[in-house]
């Protein structure tokens, strides 16, 4: 039974996203509000601050989105009313990831020495989906302590196919031949 506030807000907006079908929608909406705030701290302090009226930042909000959806819309403002704002990140957080877990998606990191160019990753991403049978997403990260190739995490597995790794495993063996 979930019982942390960002569990029982990002639930209650799960619910009403399925009900109304607008699931992806509420998502795509939630996540640009999310990132607009984490561009602009200004803006998240206003919306954070108690000694601003309730009201006024119900306007400020329906001002900056007027092309977001009534219910993103209305469930950020009843977490004005609720002085929830706060926790923001980690109901987004919550719902993205119970979004994802609805649609069969798991979202891990691809590790590498330098960036990956797009279809580098949705060639890795499409490998590791069939490998572990789920639609995997993958977001890439840099790593300095990679000389070559990458690494993978998602669902809790590791795939290492850097040249580290390899050379690691090399001197394993070679250790092991010694013996």
């Amino acid at each position: 039974m979930s019982n942390t506030v960002s569990d029982v807000y990002s639930d209650a907006f799960f619910e009403l996203s399925l009900e109304k079908n607008s699931l992806l929608e509420n998502a795509k909406q939630i996540k640009r509000l999310g990132d607009l705030l984490e561009e602009n701290q200004a803006l998240r302090k206003i919306f954070e601050n108690p000694n601003i009226d309730k009201t006024e930042k119900k306007e400020i909000l329906g001002q900056l989105f007027t092309n977001t959806n009534i219910e993103t819309l209305n469930f950020a403002k009843v977490l004005i009313d609720k002085q929830r704002f706060g926790q923001l990140d980690d109901i987004i957080h919550a719902f993205l990831e119970k979004t994802d877990r609805h649609q069969g998606i798991s979202r891990g990191f691809i590790y590498s020495a330098r960036p990956l160019k797009k279809e580098q990753v949705a060639q890795i991403s499409k490998v590791v989906s069939e490998q572990i049978n789920k639609q995997v997403e993958l977001e890439n990260k840099l790593d300095e302590n990679l000389i070559g190739g990458f690494t993978v995490m998602v669902d809790g597995k590791y795939i290492d196919n850097s040249l580290k790794g390899r050379l690691e495993d090399l001197k394993s063996s070679l250790k092991e031949k010694k013996r």
